[in-house]
Order: C-alpha cells, then structure tokens, then sequence
C-alpha cells in the first residue's frame, strides 16, 4: 500500500521591519510570486510586519533562502507559527519564546 505523509510545516513568513517604501501589497506579491503561488499577504497591526502564505512549504522555503532584498531594501524574514502575536503588542511576558531567524531547515 502507498502511504502519504502530509507536510504540516509552517508555509508562511513573516516579514519584519518592512521600510516604508515597500509596504504595498502589490509589490510584495510580485516580489515573493517569482517563488510560488502566494496564497496571502495580511499586514498586521504594525505596517512595518506582514505574513506572505504560500500554497506550499518548498515554495516558501525558496522565498526564505532566496527572496532577501526588495527594492534595495533588506527584507528580514521567518517561518510565521499560526497563533504567533506578530505585529500586535506584547500581551506580557509569559509564554515568550526565541525567535527562529531566516535559516532553512528542510
């Protein structure tokens, strides 16, 4: 029998630190679909955060390695955990973890 696994990493990422410049939607969908099918981009609270989703993990993973400047500008990025607080101010300091930074782990 054939077995299927299901891929249930994290397909989207969280830009942080977006320059003004660049916080349009538009730009960024054309930048980050040269990658894959971008699926959505939310701003958050903060214009300076978003979260680009992608229809699938390889599609992000080669956002994340390669999508590193738009613009001139240097765009930092992460893997976004569904439930994370991006861009909405610290409800206090329980529960807070280390950030994982733009490094790739397949």
């Amino acid at each position: 029998p054939l077995q299927t696994r299901i891929d249930n990493r994290p397909k989207a990422l969280e830009i942080n630190e977006l320059h003004e410049d660049i916080r349009f939607e538009g730009l960024l969908r054309c930048h980050f679909q040269t990658y894959g099918m971008v699926s959505e981009i939310k701003f958050d609270a903060d214009p300076s955060t978003c979260v680009v989703t992608f229809a699938t993990r390889r599609e992000a993973e080669g956002a994340l390695l390669h999508a590193t400047h738009l613009n001139g500008k240097t765009l930092t990025m992460k893997w976004h955990m569904p439930g994370s607080t991006a861009g909405q101010p610290p409800a206090g300091d329980e529960g807070s973890s280390p950030e994982k930074h733009s490094t790739f782990s397949p």
